[in-house]
C-alpha cells in the first residue's frame, strides 16, 4: 500500500500536481496552447507604449516599472492561474519569481515573450 502512495506522490510531483503549485517558463506556442486548456488571467508586464504597439488579446497591462508593481501583484488573488509575458522574457521571468515568492499557486511565464509570440505568427492586438 505504501508503495502505491509513494508512487502516486512521485507522479504528482513530476507533473506539478502536488499541492497545485506550478511556476514554469514555457515558449510562446506552448503558452498559447496552455491558455486554451487552463483558463486564467493574462498579464502583460511591459510599458504602456509597448502594450499599445501590440499585445496578446485579453491581456491586462501591469507595468513592471511602476513604483507600485509589487503592491499590484500582492493585491491579486493567489489561487488564480496567471499567464505572464513581456517583450523577451526577462521581466516576466522576474515576475514569475516574485509571484512564486508571494505565494501564487499557478504562474506560467512566456519565456520568449512577445518576440517569440510574433515569430510564431500568433495574433497580436494593437491599441488604435
Amino acid at each position: 500500500m505504501l508503495r502505491y502512495v509513494l508512487g502516486g506522490l512521485f507522479v504528482a510531483a513530476m507533473f506539478g500536481f502536488a499541492g497545485g503549485m506550478v511556476h514554469v517558463s514555457i515558449p510562446a506556442v506552448k503558452f498559447d496552447k496552455k491558455m486554451d486548456v487552463e483558463k486564467g488571467t493574462l498579464l502583460d508586464v511591459r510599458t504602456p507604449k509597448e502594450y499599445a504597439a501590440g499585445h496578446v488579446k485579453g491581456s491586462k497591462l501591469v507595468n513592471y516599472f511602476d513604483e507600485d508593481f509589487k503592491k499590484k501583484l500582492a493585491e491579486m488573488p493567489k489561487d488564480t492561474t496567471y499567464y505572464v509575458y513581456c517583450r523577451s522574457g526577462g521581466r516576466s521571468g522576474k515576475t514569475l519569481k516574485m509571484m512564486k515568492d508571494m505565494g501564487f499557486q499557478r504562474v506560467y511565464d512566456m519565456s520568449d515573450g512577445m518576440l517569440g509570440w510574433e515569430r510564431a505568427g500568433l495574433p497580436v492586438e494593437k491599441v488604435e
